[in-house]
């Protein structure tokens, strides 16, 4: 035989339900650290266009055998390299000086990493917007071009790849990022604050922390 069931006394009030676990939420430090690399990311927008306006353009010269440099040695190619290179040490030093002033909370590692990872994307969203000005009309050119005739290129980065994954990115679209680093780093050596930030208090050392 089985035993009764036990009556609920009905003196005794009723246990509260349990509530389900609050769901898992994201620090706002590292929201702030998203937001800042996105937006130094957003910043290569007009550097690439700065850079289209500086660089030369190339001039090629359609050939049977398919396109090729008007003349032997074109300066052109190494120029669209060097004006890229030359805006984008005071890109970096400027987008790392701008994270450091306007995110005093954020100083520390967590900074330096929002800074140098927005600046390698502000690199590569600035190589190619820079690349697509004119593209279309030249492709346009060159698909009704006629053997011997010279056409425009529009400035292009010799040393970039991304293929594969996880992207392999080297070379000149890196050069904000290396300045950006360099430059909160020494800003982080020279700071007459112990903990880095005005108020004293902890500096971030890692994202989400």
């Amino acid at each position: 035989m089985t035993a009764a069931a036990t009556p609920p006394d009905p003196a005794r009030p009723p246990e509260p339900a349990r509530r389900p676990p609050a769901p898992a939420r994201v620090p706002p430090t590292a929201v702030a650290q998203v937001a800042t690399a996105v937006a130094v990311a957003a910043l290569g927008i007009p550097f690439g266009l700065l850079w289209a306006v500086l660089a030369p353009d190339v001039p090629v010269r359609v050939t049977d055998a398919g396109l090729a440099f008007a003349d032997s040695q074109p300066e052109q190619v190494a120029a669209a390299d060097g004006w890229f290179a030359l805006l984008a040490v005071p890109f970096g030093v400027l987008a790392a000086a701008g994270v450091w002033l306007l995110a005093p909370r954020a100083r520390g590692s967590g900074g330096l990493i929002a800074a140098t990872v927005g600046a390698v994307g502000a690199g590569l969203v600035a190589w190619w917007v820079g690349r697509q000005v004119g593209l279309a009309a030249y492709e346009a050119a060159l698909a009704t071009a006629s053997p011997g005739q010279v056409l425009d290129r529009p400035a292009d980065l010799r040393v970039v790849g991304t293929g594969g994954w996880p992207p392999l990115v080297s070379g000149v679209p890196l050069v904000p990022a290396l300045a950006a680093a360099v430059t909160y780093t020494l800003l982080a050596a020279w700071s007459r604050f112990p903990g880095l930030r005005p108020d004293g208090s902890r500096p971030v050392d890692t994202l989400g922390d």
